[in-house]
């Protein structure tokens, strides 16, 4: 049996972590998933391969599931308003479901 959850995905540069795991914290998130990034998107071309010159400005993709999708509007809407004004970065949610929603 599955249940409905909503999966919440985040591509930053790397020093924007701190601040996106406070998003995250602050609605209860209790865990998530970080890989390596990279592509090319209005910030230019950010290599997968390539070591960035400076770490801080690699980019991370952070996945997080969760069962409460007004929760993950507001991560969304918070991080869109603090964290990608000034700085490049984007979220989006997906419907998903989970088996052993007692994980999430």
């Amino acid at each position: 049996m599955t249940t409905p959850a909503t999966k919440i995905s985040i591509v930053a540069e790397r020093f924007l972590l701190p601040q996106i795991e406070r998003v995250l914290e602050a609605e209860r998130v209790s865990g998530y998933s970080i890989f390596p990034g990279g592509g090319k998107g209005a910030h230019g071309i950010h290599p997968v391969d390539g070591a960035s010159l400076v770490r801080e400005f690699s980019i991370v993709k952070l996945e997080a599931v969760i069962l409460d999708r007004p929760a993950a509007e507001r991560i969304a809407e918070a991080l869109a308003r603090e964290s990608f004004q000034r700085h490049s970065g984007i979220v989006w949610l997906e419907s998903v479901e989970v088996v052993r929603a007692e994980k999430f």
